[in-house]
């Protein structure tokens, strides 16, 4: 492909330009989006950012075209390092060095010059053949600049290059220090919400903890459920995105037990009529502590809703059939089988069997049937 030049390199510079700002998923996908559109002009070059010294520039993507990458990597190869990575001291490069410190940017006749003393001393014997792959075109070295900081270096080389495109290479290099700085943006915000999330997460498994030290009924239950409801969400085909919330909302179901008497809560046989009017208080005594934190609110269908059933006889709201959400209808199956087949200060543990008899037959009752049914497909396969 011929090298673009002039006005049609101005207009190019442009649309790699825009492709670049659209790739700001990460670092690593601006790199990529560069070698693309480099080579996808028919020039070659390079991104290089200083380190924390500002004395030292690390080249972070070389973008070659397919003949060049061969011979490159064959010099790779034999010097036991890639370009890709590189560090060199600005101060040994001449030309990188005025880029660097006059933060300007120059056009180069000849970029032998260049790569004669990007070479390492230790390996001069590589110069001979690698000037000879290279040959000597000249090329553009543009300062990356941000907010008034030079952050590293681009470098352009191409045949038809001229002193005229110094400014378009320059706007070109300022929309790479921009996407650069965007991408490490969202890479922050990421890294920042997943430390929000841990430690939301702790602060839960935290409330867990408490009301299992209250409640000698459900110790280790909620942990066990929350995992499995995860895994049975999943199992349905749920999208990864929801499963947080579902997680959550799992952790937290039996919360609302927290405002219940010790008399209630750690009585060790069956509940009274009386008792049993406060007992299912407690998703409602959930739903009105949790909807305050808007972190959670997404979370709260399995709170609120996990006592209700399929034919319309469950609490708090006797809800009926797919009015009742998604995610409880998916917990109550976890929830309830777990119950079953767990040690209680009442009784022992039922036989999977039996539990197995029960979510059959309570299917289009308690559980939604078609759920009912796929729940013991899961329990079949993760049982294996």
């Amino acid at each position: 492909m011929k090298p673009a030049s002039g006005n049609a390199l101005l207009v190019a510079l442009n649309a790699a330009a825009a492709r670049l700002q659209s790739s700001i998923r990460s670092e690593q996908a601006v790199y990529t989006a560069f070698r693309e559109q480099v080579i996808k002009l028919g020039l070659r070059g390079g991104v290089s950012l200083l380190d924390d010294s500002g004395k030292t520039l690390v080249f972070r993507v070389i973008a070659y075209n397919n003949p060049l990458t061969r011979i490159i990597s064959g010099f790779e190869a034999k010097l036991r390092f890639r370009a890709e990575g590189y560090r060199i001291a600005i101060h040994k490069v001449d030309v990188y060095n005025k880029v660097i410190t006059r933060a300007e940017a120059l056009f180069i006749p000849d970029t032998s010059v260049v790569s004669v003393q990007v070479v390492p001393k230790s390996a001069k014997w590589i110069v001979g053949p690698l000037l000879k792959a290279l040959g000597s075109p000249p090329g553009i070295f543009a300062p990356l600049v941000l907010s008034g900081k030079v952050i590293g270096m681009l470098n352009i080389v191409g045949p038809e290059l001229t002193q005229a495109d110094v400014p378009a290479l320059q706007a070109f290099a300022n929309h790479i220090a921009i996407a650069v700085e965007n991408a490490r943006l969202v890479a922050h915000l990421q890294s920042t919400q997943v430390e929000l999330q841990e430690a939301y997460d702790a602060t839960l498994k935290g409330w867990v903890q408490a009301l299992d030290l209250r409640d000698n009924q459900t110790e280790g239950h909620t942990l066990r459920v929350a995992e499995k409801t995860v895994q049975f969400a999943r199992h349905l085909g749920v999208p990864e995105a929801e499963l947080p919330s579902i997680h959550q909302g799992a952790l937290l179901h039996d919360m609302g037990k927290m405002a219940l008497p010790d008399s209630i809560l750690r009585k060790p046989g069956p509940l009274d009529e009386a008792e049993w009017r406060l007992m299912k208080k407690h998703p409602e005594l959930a739903y009105q502590w949790l909807f305050a934190i808007p972190y959670l609110k997404k979370a709260l269908d399995i709170p609120l809703s996990h006592h209700e059933k399929w034919d319309g006889s469950g609490y708090p709201r006797g809800l009926r059939g797919e009015t009742i959400p998604l995610a409880a209808r998916i917990f109550m199956l976890v929830d309830v089988w777990d119950a079953m087949t767990s040690d209680r200060p009442y009784r022992q543990l039922l036989p999977e069997n039996t539990a197995l008899q029960y979510i059959r037959d309570q299917a289009g009752l308690h559980f939604d049937p078609w759920m009912a049914e796929q729940f013991i497909i899961f329990l079949n396969i993760i049982h294996k």
